[in-house]
């Protein structure tokens, strides 16, 4: 009896054929430039989004600092036209106590009065930033702060001088509220010249003629 033998197959095995690389590879660039598009465009607008921030944090700044000087403004014309309310007053106060007699006992008290009064008025006028000026005899004239109210001939004072203080001056900051009243100096009187006497009238002496 035979026995059959049974051939086996041999089978050929193929290599496993590898997916090829190139696809791969242009996707994954494909992505790379679809991030990078994104990362541009993102800073793109940013650049735009920090650029109108900084715009407007200096349109806001400018505000704050416009608002600040109205506001300061306001304040300084309130304060002036509340000064100049009562700088003639303290003008009165400050004559009667120029031309008032310390030797009258009498009217020590009222003088001693009248003065305390001026003081609080110009103490009270500091607290707002008032400050008061004034004008020494001899100063020279400064038309920044001065103004002339006349002028006077004198022995004493250079021409072109404070020859008196008529009225202090105020300031509010750095903001002349009123000016320095005084009277100017046009120095030494100059002596009136008078023209010699001619006794003799023109013809006077001429002979008559014959």
């Amino acid at each position: 009896m035979k026995v059959s033998s049974k051939k086996k197959e041999k089978t050929e095995e193929t290599p496993e054929q590898k997916p090829s690389a190139a696809p791969a590879d242009a996707k994954q660039t494909k992505k790379k430039e679809i991030n990078a598009e994104k990362a541009e465009n993102f800073e793109e607008k940013y650049n735009e989004l920090n650029d109108r921030f900084l715009r407007l944090a200096a349109e806001f700044d400018n505000y704050k600092k416009r608002a600040e000087k109205e506001k300061e403004t306001v304040r300084l014309s309130g304060i002036r036209d509340l000064a100049a309310s009562i700088f003639g007053i303290l003008d009165s106060l400050e004559l009667a106590l120029k031309h008032s007699s310390q030797s009258d006992a009498d009217s020590d008290g009222l003088i001693q009065g009248v003065r305390l009064t001026y003081e609080q008025s110009v103490s009270q006028l500091g607290n707002f930033g008032i400050t008061q000026l004034s004008a020494g005899v001899g100063e020279k004239f400064n038309p920044s702060v001065h103004q002339a109210i006349e002028s006077r001939p004198s022995e004493e004072v250079e021409n072109g001088c404070v020859a008196e203080e008529i009225a202090k001056g105020y300031t509010a900051g750095e903001t002349l509220i009123r000016p320095i009243f005084v009277a100017v100096s046009s120095g030494s009187a100059e002596p009136e010249s008078s023209e010699p006497e001619n006794k003799e009238q023109s013809g006077e002496n001429e002979k008559p003629e014959k």
